[in-house]
This record gives structure tokens, sequence and C-alpha cells, in this order.
């Protein structure tokens, strides 16, 4: 028998799906009545209200910032192309996995919700669909979790790291890429082991940031953590070099998972929402430059 917050959930996508049917733009008023009629109808097996407006008050308000982050996942998807069962359903899984707080949702919990929904709901491909992007998502909220001896990982990947900086009148600025869980980070990219990790960098700073005439000061250090997409733990081993770019430029590239670059000055650093374990390769970064400085 389905619980309360499953059938709140199914409740909460027909909601969403006869609202978009007929308008552009979704009106929480709106949303409630529909929800209220359609709740109404199901007699004994009603649905969590106080739970479904937390949700649908999040998507009215948050709908943009959550079409956004599908896009930049499912890459050469835009919203309008994604079958609206899909994407409401998506919209559904994002704001738990992201926003909902309140909710107290765990994030596998919500995954694994939003695939039986769109089993039900979706076409035949519609949950592997909803669990690539979801399940994305998910491993890029676990990166930077450091690793935990009891979690066992089915394999390691190589990664390196550019810690990219530029310098405009005696000013520091440090190259700073936004992923799909609203952290800031570094750009990475996957390498095997027979690659050059110095060439293989700077492809990484071109790619993701734009750059294309940047060059490697030094070598930093390496940082290994878990992270958990829905096929398993993965251990991810990132050796993380210090590159100088002249340019000024960002553009970000089409990378899954990535939606905004920037330059951050050195002391608006400790401002940005990030990940821990960067501190140590950002203090790195700085005292090679300063050594750099110094004896230059």
């Amino acid at each position: 028998m389905a619980s309360k917050r499953n059938i709140t959930r199914e409740t909460i996508l027909q909601t969403l799906f006869e609202d978009e049917f007929h308008n552009k733009e979704p009106s929480l008023d709106n949303l409630i009545k529909i929800f209220d009629r359609i709740n109404k109808e199901l007699k004994d097996l009603s649905a969590d209200k106080a739970y479904a407006q937390i949700i649908l008050k999040g998507i009215a308000s948050k709908r943009g910032e959550l079409d956004k982050i599908i896009e930049s996942v499912a890459t050469n998807w835009p919203i309008d192309r994604i079958l609206i069962v899909d994407r409401n359903i998506l919209r559904i899984g994002l704001f738990e996995i992201l926003f909902g707080n309140d909710l107290s949702t765990p994030p596998k919990v919500a995954i694994n919700e939003a695939i039986e929904i769109a089993k039900k709901f979706g076409g035949p491909q519609s949950y592997k669909f909803i669990n690539g992007v979801l399940g994305k998502v998910y491993e890029q909220m676990t990166e930077g979790k450091e690793i935990e001896e009891h979690t066992p990982a089915k394999k390691i990947k190589f990664s390196v790291g550019a810690l990219v900086y530029t310098k405009k009148n005696d000013s520091l600025s440090f190259a700073f890429v936004k992923d799909v869980s609203g952290k800031w980070t570094l750009p990475k990219k996957n390498i095997d082991k027979k690659d050059d990790p110095s060439i293989a960098v700077r492809e990484c700073a071109q790619k993701e940031l734009g750059l294309s005439n940047t060059y490697v000061v030094s070598e930093l250090n390496s940082i290994s953590f878990v992270s958990h997409p829905p096929e398993g733990p993965i251990r991810k081993d990132v050796k993380y070099f210090l590159l100088y770019s002249e340019e000024d430029n960002l553009v970000l590239g089409n990378i899954d998972g990535l939606v905004e670059a920037k330059w951050v000055d050195f002391d608006k650093i400790n401002d940005l929402k990030k990940y821990k374990d960067l501190n140590s390769v950002i203090k790195l970064g700085v005292e090679e430059i300063k050594k750099n400085t110094d004896t230059s």
C-alpha cells in the first residue's frame, strides 16, 4: 500500500501537470485550489496538505532556478523539450533534495520516490532519465565529503583540479565554478593514469573556464573523497595545480552539473559557500604565489 507521502507526491505531480498545462507561470493560490480538488477526490487516501504546501510553494517560487539546474545537468535538453510529466517529477525531486530542509526527506529517498513515480506516470524511459538527472545532482552534493574508512568504494577515479589566478594592480583573483548544489568549487577533469596531469589541468581550465592561455606554476596537493552516485560510492583522487592566467574573461563551458563561473577576489573567498576541503588547496596556492613574488 502506498504511503501518505507517496500519495502526496503523486497528487503534487498531478497538480503541477494540470496547472502548467493551462498556465505559463505557476500561481500558488491556483496550485492550492487544484491540489484541494484532487485531494478531495481521493477520499480515504487523502494526501498530506501541509507537506504538499511546502513543496508547491517552493516550486512556485523557485521554478526558474530549478529549471536552470535541470538544464545544466541534462545537457542538450532544454526544459521545454522535456516531457511535462518528467520535468515536474524532476522539480519535485530537486526541491526535496536541495531546498526541502523543512521536509526532512533523505536525498536517496527523494530520488527513489521520483523514480517510482516516473515508472507509474512517465514514459518507458522516464525513470532512467529521472534517475540520471537527480543522481548527478546528488553526486555533486556529496562531493567534497571526507573519506570514511567504513565507506567501501566500488572504483577509483583520478582527476586534476585547477586553482587558477590572475593578478591586476597587485590584487589577486581566483577562478571558481558553481555546481548544481549551489556550492562553489574548482575546475576538475577526470584523467587516466597514463595522462600527463600538467597538460590535462590546462585543458581543464580551457574547457570549464574558457581560458586558453594558462601556464602551470606548481603542483599543490592531492585530496581524496567519496562521491555517491546511484550506482554506488566512488573514490575520487584529485591532484591540484596552481595555474596563472593573463586572461580575465571567463566563459563557462558546457559541463554537466556546473551553472556559473566567476573570478573571486582573494579577500572575498571566505564569503563563498564552498567545499571545505578546498581551503587547504587555496592556502597552499596563496603561499606559493607569495613565495614566487618574494623571490622574483
